[in-house]
């Protein structure tokens, strides 16, 4: 595998090596990830150096191994143009990925949300492409679509599993030409656009079922993240925590107390947290409300938690001979949050009543 010879040919080049790294690497085939780490390594710098960071700079809180995992790839594909297929479970961080990604990117244009599910299917075209100066009844002036919008910039497409097939149909042809034709219009305009789409839902099982056209997913996922849900990143939620806290302006004050915080965090993390990260976002900010934003008076609210059933727990503590590390894994919990529910409990180990 001769990858320096060609590293000029495309722009995507050192994300296509990435990724080829990633994928030896999860198949353990040692001589190729040798090479291509050595590949990488002759192109210069394997990540492109971020834009200058500032107060409105979108943060993906990335501490757990999969998470660190996610963020470089991110930041690795950030540069090019190539098309993202984010996908995972609702409130595990897709919105933010794609707002670090379309920032990574040093784009100059805006990042452009939009909510596919909620645009009417009579509206697409009108929606996407905008629309020409007496095309229709009330159309009083020219009026840009939402990918024009978007010039220079990314066009994130949330919520695609739920668009309608002409829709699909739109964006497959947008993603084919780059250009765009207003309603009532007989020019077309070329834009210069790159498309991360997100969804929740399994598109592979949606195609099956004649929802969502097979080649708008192969050319939508140039580039596949998914994105695991909270129970997955255990570690991660320490740092969310701080940063809920702290730095979105809910008055927290953590009294200069680590042990306090700490204790916090694996109270947190004995929690199920079906709603991922936006659940524990929000349920941090209530709570800090109510605790009347002290760190001592928030963790006397939180504690008052409902652990897992006795019995359940004390089966997987049996089936796994009492090895906290694998019954941690199977709650999907840390092993703190594990020694947590254990405490509140009253399990004791056998051998050392």
């Amino acid at each position: 595998m001769h990858f320096v010879r060609f590293k000029n040919i495309i722009p995507e080049f050192g994300a296509l090596l990435y990724l080829a790294k990633e994928y030896f690497e999860s198949e353990e085939i040692k001589p190729y990830i040798e090479k291509t780490v050595s590949a990488l390594a002759s192109i210069g710098k394997p990540r492109p150096a971020p834009p200058k960071a500032d107060a409105d700079t979108p943060i993906f809180i990335a501490q757990a191994k999969a998470a660190k995992k996610i963020l470089e790839l991110a930041e690795q594909i950030a540069p090019t143009d190539m098309t993202v297929l984010l996908t995972g479970p609702t409130g595990a961080g897709k919105d933010q990925l794609a707002k670090y990604i379309h920032w990574y990117s040093g784009r100059k244009g805006k990042l452009v949300p939009v909510n596919c599910a909620a645009i009417p299917e009579t509206m697409v075209e009108s929606e996407l492409f905008g629309y020409s100066k007496g095309a229709y009844t009330g159309a009083d002036d020219n009026k840009p679509g939402l990918i024009e919008l978007a010039e220079k910039g990314t066009l994130c497409l949330n919520e695609i599993a739920e668009t309608p097939l002409n829709f699909q149909v739109k964006i497959l042809d947008f993603l084919e030409s780059k250009t765009i034709r207003p309603v009532g219009s007989t020019q077309f305009k070329e834009v210069d656009v790159r498309i991360i789409a997100a969804t929740n839902q399994d598109l592979q099982a949606c195609m099956m079922k004649g929802k969502f056209r097979s080649d708008l997913y192969y050319r939508l996922k140039q580039i596949e993240i998914s994105i695991p849900p909270l129970s997955e990143r255990g570690e991660d939620i320490p740092e969310l925590a701080r940063h809920f806290l702290k730095e979105k302006g809910f008055g927290f004050s953590d009294d200069g107390n680590a042990n306090k915080f700490e204790e916090l965090c694996v109270v947190l993390s004995a929690r199920d947290w079906p709603g991922n990260i936006r659940e524990l976002e929000n349920y941090l900010k209530v709570q800090s409300s109510i605790s009347g934003n002290n760190l001592t008076g928030l963790l006397e609210q939180v504690t008052d938690l409902s652990p897992s059933d006795s019995d359940f727990l004390l089966d997987i503590l049996n089936e796994t001979n009492w090895n906290q590390s694998e019954a941690a894994r199977r709650l999907n919990l840390t092993e703190g949050g594990l020694r947590y529910r254990m405490s509140k409990l009253g399990i004791v180990r056998p051998s050392d009543k």
